[in-house]
């Protein structure tokens, strides 16, 4: 159920040797907590375009959230062929029973202070239908604004993956990011 060092060798010769131009690492559980392995195939798979999902486990705690934010930006330093990183918080009723918002809050104020221009890495939200746990801390900001980013299609120059719903959400800091919204099967 985790991979070895040499099943992440054999996955990134794989990814490499079928020229993936996406590769979303998620599901299984918490992929963060494999940071070692996450971070080689952030810095060795070729893909142009790198979905990092994540429930926010990892990310509790402020500065334990900066340095593995930093490893990221480090791995993507070492990287042979540019590529566009996103980290992919998932926010629901599920996740913050366990967690609360403080994977949330940690990020947004991570990304709005250290990484909101970054060129390559990018914080991304993700809710569901019908989920009311981001609209209520939205609802908590000061001030916060929603806005289309036009015809809803893939994120991807290559690949159609579309997701139902895209917006821009920009917080009370002036730092935006892109929420997506999801059907639940």
């Amino acid at each position: 159920d985790s991979f070895t060092d040499e099943g992440v060798d054999h996955f990134i010769q794989f990814a490499n040797d079928s020229n993936v131009g996406y590769l979303q690492i998620s599901g299984g559980g918490e992929s963060f907590l494999k940071k070692k392995a996450l971070l080689r195939c952030v810095a060795e798979v070729n893909a142009d375009r790198i979905m990092l999902v994540t429930s926010g486990m990892w990310a509790m705690d402020e500065f334990v959230a900066k340095a593995y934010v930093d490893s990221i930006v480090e791995a993507i330093s070492k990287r042979k062929h540019p590529a566009r990183v996103s980290i992919r918080l998932s926010i629901s009723e599920g996740h913050s029973i366990k967690l609360a918002l403080k994977p949330l809050e940690n990020l947004l104020k991570i990304f709005e202070t250290f990484y909101r221009s970054h060129p390559s890495l990018t914080l991304q939200l993700k809710t569901f239908e019908g989920d009311q746990t981001l609209w209520k801390y939205l609802d908590s900001l000061p001030h916060f604004s929603l806005e289309d980013i036009g015809k809803n299609i893939s994120d991807d120059s290559c690949l159609e993956k579309v997701i139902p719903w895209k917006k821009k959400v920009t917080f009370p800091s002036g730092y935006s990011t892109i929420l997506g919204i999801s059907r639940v099967f």
